[in-house]
């Protein structure tokens, strides 16, 4: 018969687990295969309205695409600020704008001058210019999306006139970036003070924002979220070493997200919970080697929305249910983001580590370069 653990060596259990700099593996973890799950969820978010389906799926208070989103920044809070914390502060930039910017812009001439001309020959939209396509992409050269349509295409869909649905996040995350290298330049303690003080700020946003009681703009107020979760993952990449890696400490943070979803404020009480189990379970999961050579996350993100809009004109409500949109969608999107991926995205990696050098090995601190 196994004896029974008294008490107090239960809870002292919890105290001598690991840290969760200790297991977690930058060379090694699930996190590859974690954001190409988040890429499917998100276009499998995206199918209800692509697909024109309603309502759309929500978690408790977030919806299921914004959770993959801000899931997404969570685990670029972790990765960039051990990145930004090695680095230069001009290493650092220019190789983060090389991973996010140079895909971003062959996604959008893709979109212009392959996807829109294509909709117009299979599908009979009304018309497709090269001068108003090629307005398209200039427009947009800024991440931030100032022109999300190309006259003339994408009439008749039930999501009408949108050709980069998911772009709009790369200008925040990129402002996340410049946040993370900023704050890598101080010491340690200013880091974490200077990043709980941020959390505070925007958690208190939210807060007040649900409440009523501020008219926060639109732009800024649906940035919040995808912000607080990547504070909150540069958090706990910062306290690596004093944060247990325990798996009650895991389901207590299931238990907060779960709750404060049901009760609608997840927003403001989850993202340091949400953080801790997307470690925990890239820490933990199998599949660590799927991804990690070859890493068609980010193409699947960028090219899910566009592709899904060509299958809009023939795959929609009633008649095609959205788990169908989204797994043809993925399907059809995966050459697309594997070509972004050796094409594009690995060959700008390269090119960023030739000019600015490639970082050095600091055990816990090496990150996967994103």
């Amino acid at each position: 018969m196994a004896e029974i653990q008294p008490v107090h060596a239960r809870s002292a259990s919890l105290t001598r687990a690991e840290a969760i700099g200790q297991t977690f593996d930058p060379r090694r973890n699930a996190l590859n295969l974690m954001r190409v799950g988040l890429a499917c969820v998100v276009i499998l978010a995206h199918a209800w309205q692509i697909g024109g389906w309603e309502p759309r799926p929500h978690l408790g208070d977030i919806e299921l695409g914004a959770a993959a989103v801000a899931a997404f920044f969570a685990v670029s809070g972790f990765l960039i600020t051990g990145s930004a914390v090695r680095l230069p502060f001009p290493s650092f930039l220019v190789r983060r704008f090389l991973r996010i910017y140079p895909a971003y812009l062959c996604a959008m001439l893709v979109t212009a001058l392959v996807f829109a001309p294509a909709s117009v020959l299979l599908f009979g939209e009304t018309r497709w210019d090269f001068a108003v396509a090629l307005q398209f992409v200039v427009s947009n050269l800024g991440l931030k999306i100032v022109t999300p349509d190309i006259s003339g295409t994408l009439d008749d869909v039930p999501f009408p006139g949108s050709w980069n649905g998911v772009a709009w996040t790369l200008a925040y995350e990129f402002c996340c970036y410049i946040l993370a290298g900023i704050i890598a330049v101080f010491r340690t303690r200013v880091r974490v003070v200077g990043s709980a003080g941020l959390l505070v700020v925007l958690s208190s946003a939210m807060a007040l924002d649900h409440l009523g009681a501020v008219s926060i703009a639109h732009g800024i107020e649906i940035g919040l979220r995808p912000a607080a979760c990547f504070v909150a993952g540069s958090m706990l990449f910062m306290l690596r070493d004093h944060v247990p890696d325990h798996r009650l400490l895991a389901a207590a943070a299931g238990a907060v997200v779960v709750g404060s979803a049901a009760i609608g404020v997840s927003d403001i009480v989850a993202p340091i919970p949400f953080a801790y189990l997307l470690i925990f379970a890239a820490t933990h999961l199998r599949g660590k080697a799927i991804g990690s050579r070859n890493d068609v996350s980010y193409g699947l993100y960028l090219y899910g929305w566009p592709v899904g809009q060509l299958l809009a004109h023939v795959l929609r409500a009633p008649d095609t249910p959205p788990f169908v949109i989204a797994v043809v969608t993925v399907l059809l999107t995966l050459p697309f983001a594997w070509a972004s991926w050796i094409c594009v995205e690995r060959p700008a990696q390269g090119l960023g580590k030739r000019l600015m050098g490639r970082a050095p090995r600091s055990g816990s601190c090496a990150t996967i370069d994103l």
